[in-house]
């Protein structure tokens, strides 16, 4: 009987240990916007007892999908890494997480979303000579002597026409879309679709190929068929050997004249990555 109790209290005390032991990330912080170019300090505070060291890795926006690794030994007192420039320079602008885990996979923080890509630049002398010219109270022409400016709509015009040349927009797979390749049976390949509409006026192609892009954890470029019909819709499969990552759908005409590239979706396989 006190065999037990005393196995009973040394679960109990070690359960309290492991409860108590926590990691926060602290930086990136919410919304923080990290540029690609620039050297970035991934932060985090530490509560009870762990493993002396962590390994952080960059997550998709919800913390489910790995997209890159950042460090696999980093002593867990420092509190604190470093992302040299250009870091990040191979994902896609998107919204991330970190998540700080030890190497023995008890403790784990993960951050705010937080989002890369490069901030958006402000032209501040067009903004400074609105400003001017709004405090400024035009004065009134002289009587008679109103003159009509010529409107000039070549530039419209020549907008127009690019819009109406022919073009292709990818509508499936959408942007942050998931393909699980594991669902279904495993011995086949995954069926996939492909969807787009042809926009514009005038001829484009019959036929277009169609590729399928890694974009990180390694660039590379699949040819899911050399030729198929521009009708707006492909039927085809991919081996359920792809790691899961980041992807495009890339469409162009055999002619060469049109080649468009889709929103970032996401490929999962949970058996060959685990988290």
């Amino acid at each position: 009987m006190k065999k037990a109790l005393y196995i009973l209290s040394g679960l109990i005390f070690l359960a309290s240990i492991s409860f108590a032991a926590s990691i926060a990330v602290t930086k990136p912080a919410n919304g923080d916007v990290w540029a690609k170019s620039d050297a970035h300090v991934i932060e985090w505070r530490t509560n009870g007892e762990m493993h002396a060291k962590v390994k952080i890795r960059l997550f998709n926006g919800n913390g489910t999908i790995r997209i890159k690794g950042i460090s696999d030994d980093t002593p867990t007192d420092d509190r604190r890494f470093r992302c040299p420039p250009n870091f990040f320079n191979d994902v896609p602008g998107g919204t991330y997480t970190i998540k700080v885990r030890t190497l023995n996979n008890n403790v784990t923080g993960i951050s705010a979303p937080f989002f890369i890509g490069e901030p958006p630049t402000i032209d501040r002398t067009v903004e400074e000579v609105g400003t001017i010219e709004d405090r400024r109270t035009p004065s009134p022409p002289p009587f008679g002597k109103l003159i009509k400016k010529p409107t000039n709509n070549i530039p419209n015009l020549n907008r127009n026409i690019r819009h109406l040349l022919p073009s292709i927009v990818i509508t499936h797979p959408p942007k942050d879309h998931v393909w699980k390749l594991r669902l279904g049976n495993t011995a086949l390949p995954f069926p996939i679709r492909v969807m787009w509409r042809k926009t514009g006026v005038g001829n484009q192609d019959s036929r277009v190929k169609i590729f399928l892009r890694r974009v990180v954890n390694g660039v590379q470029t699949t040819l899911l068929t050399q030729s198929t019909a521009n009708n707006g819709l492909y039927r085809g499969g991919i081996s359920r050997d792809l790691i899961s990552s980041m992807y495009t759908i890339i469409i162009e005409t055999l002619d060469g004249k049109i080649r468009v590239e889709s929103d970032t979706f996401l490929i999962v396989n949970a058996e060959n990555d685990p988290h």
